[in-house]
């Protein structure tokens, strides 16, 4: 049974790809995700401004409440004025979109970082819809410093996601996990 409760606790990924994320997120980053859950609460933690895009208005609710929650009490506790999480909920344009993600079931989702008035992020952890998508939207916001994962990426049955390698390099990754993980760099 789902546990929304133990879904916001950490992210619904292995150890070792939480590591991999971990250990290339700079102090001072700017970090955005596709798709929010544990992985807005436990990766937020290492970034100075944090950018959470969702998709599913139900739970994108569920997720939202938590994070205005954590905010009101750390602006309480630390006197921090401004919102370290900024989070946006942006439901598909098709009523039942279809997988995999076609750009046009998802267009007001993958353009939403067109919306945040951010020049560049350090970080970006795709792990929602239209991944390979959103990896194409956000070229134009990171360089070549700047890591973009994908998780789920190896999975059987994504080999769509390939199509990525064309605008990225490997750095890293994660292949012996149930889930994986890539982190990419622009090329």
């Amino acid at each position: 049974m789902f546990n929304r409760s133990r879904a916001l606790r950490r992210p619904w990924m292995h150890e070792k790809e939480m590591a991999l994320i971990l250990k290339y997120i700079p102090e001072n980053a700017v970090m955005l995700e596709w798709g929010s859950g544990g992985s807005t609460f436990y990766f937020s933690k290492r970034a100075r401004k944090y950018f959470s895009i969702e998709h599913n208005e139900k739970w994108g609710k569920t997720v939202q409440a938590r994070v205005g929650w954590n905010e009101f009490w750390a602006k309480l506790l630390t006197g921090r004025k401004e919102r370290k999480v900024e989070y946006h909920i942006v439901k598909p344009n098709a009523a039942a979109p279809a997988l995999p993600s076609k750009i046009e079931d998802y267009r007001d989702y993958v353009d939403q970082v067109d919306r945040l008035g951010v020049p560049r992020f350090d970080i970006v952890l795709i792990d929602g819809r239209a991944r390979d998508h959103c990896a194409e939207k956000i070229l134009k916001y990171i360089d070549g410093s700047s890591i973009v994962f994908i998780h789920d990426f190896f999975m059987p049955g994504r080999e769509y996601y390939g199509r990525v390698l064309e605008m990225y390099d490997v750095v890293d990754s994660v292949k012996d996990t149930p889930q994986t993980l890539v982190a990419l760099r622009k090329k």
